[in-house]
């Protein structure tokens, strides 16, 4: 018990400093890509050998489990570069995301799981442009640049049960719990007008909510496996305050549902190959500032699509890769925001690989790397070019107690 404190313990100061960000841009609850195990093949969907995978995509899925007790953390670290291109100069950011941590515990007895995990849902990790352009219209109209710095981290904390109906089929369900924070600050460093310098703004937000999943795992024969699993929308509140202004508001929230589909066959014993998909919901996606709202009228929803495979080389070592692409829904009238346009929701792909390799039985270790191409991006005057780039890195550790 004393090792297992230690151990949350510890998860729970990384997810206090964690956020990240690649598949979306302001809290929509989108990133697919929250285990290890995505990052060397991104078809996760269908996953049930490996406790965090599992855990985030396929919670049926735990069932398929020997009885016993597992833990499951991971992290990844990802390099990340943005571009706002004008007509007269490119604005740039690098600021990494070193911590998108995961973990994930269940106890399996017989043909039920009781199951818990913590991950990284969305959010931007740390965006620092040293200088970025910005213009107010209220109380004065004026433009200029400044040093944008900003923050953005939403996890999940989700807690539910698996069981076993048959060896064809298998159900769960639970709750979600979602806390989201998220900080803006725009520090003049040229104005149009001389009455407007310093801090321009100051902002910080912090929400809490709630909502559920529910999901089915078939094994129609024993070398295939199909996983459905629904996520609803969480509704979440907070406040938000204004440093600079000296005031608070009641700030609200809805994070979008989405579902999530994968199949995955092993074509002969050493090898697996797996497909996947995940629809959200965007448009559900609602915020109480006004900016926002706009923003997501503009959206469709989004849908992700994954192909992958793993081969077992021996009883040591799998190795795996996968492509998957992103339909973002973002659309040229979406960026209309500071908040959009330097983190804008673009289309993608992603190229990755790795190995799992289990050091003794019970205990694997995952490790992958992952290359992720951007669609540029443009606003409606098309005067202005998006572009992201990014590398990620993954390293993650199960254990069956």
């Amino acid at each position: 018990m004393k090792k297992l404190l230690v151990i949350l313990g510890v998860c729970l100061l990384a997810f206090a400093f964690a956020g990240a960000d690649l598949f979306a841009a302001q809290g929509h609850g989108l990133n697919p890509y929250r285990t290890p195990e995505f990052v060397r093949n991104p078809a996760q969907m269908a996953n049930t050998v490996d406790p965090l995978a599992i855990a985030v995509y396929n919670p049926a899925g735990f069932t398929k489990l020997q009885d016993g007790f597992y833990v499951g953390l991971g992290n990844i670290y990802i390099l990340k570069e943005n571009e706002y291109v004008t007509s007269s100069k490119t604005y740039k950011q690098e600021e990494p995301s070193p911590l998108v941590p995961t973990a994930a515990f269940a106890w399996k007895a017989g043909k039920a799981v009781l199951f818990a995990n913590l991950e990284v849902i969305d959010g931007g990790g740390k965006l620092e442009y040293k200088e970025f352009p910005w213009m107010i219209t209220t109380p004065l109209t004026a433009y200029g640049e400044g040093k944008l710095e900003a923050e953005s981290s939403w996890k999940q904390f989700k807690v539910g049960v698996s069981a076993e109906l048959n060896e064809m089929i298998s159900l769960t369900g639970g709750v979600r719990y979602i806390m989201a924070e998220t900080k803006a600050k725009v520090t003049v460093i040229s104005s149009s007008s001389a009455l407007v310098s310093g801090v321009l703004k100051d902002e910080e937000t912090k929400m809490t909510g709630q909502g559920g999943f529910f999901g089915i795992n078939l094994t129609p024969v024993k070398e295939a496996t199909i996983n459905v699993t629904y996520f609803t929308k969480a509704f979440v509140d907070g406040e938000k305050k204004d440093k600079k202004a000296g005031t608070k508001t009641q700030n609200t929230d809805i994070v979008p549902s989405y579902l999530t589909v994968g199949v995955a066959y092993a074509v002969m014993p050493e090898l697996t190959v797996s497909a996947g998909f995940n629809y959200v919901y965007t448009k559900e996606e609602k915020h109480g500032d006004a900016d926002s709202d706009k923003n997501f009228t503009n959206q469709k929803n989004a849908l992700e699509v994954a192909l992958g495979a793993d081969y077992k080389a021996n009883e040591m070592l799998t190795l795996s890769a996968g492509w998957a692409i992103k339909k973002a829904g973002g659309k040229s009238e979406t960026y209309q925001t500071s908040g959009e346009a330097a983190n804008p929701d673009l289309d993608l792909q992603v190229f990755g690989g790795g190995a799992k390799i289990t050091a003794m039985p019970g205990l694997n270790i995952n490790a992958g790397i992952m290359k992720a191409f951007f669609k540029e991006g443009k606003n409606v005057a098309g005067d202005t070019t998006y572009k992201r780039d990014a590398w990620l890195f993954s390293l993650g550790v199960d254990y069956k107690i």
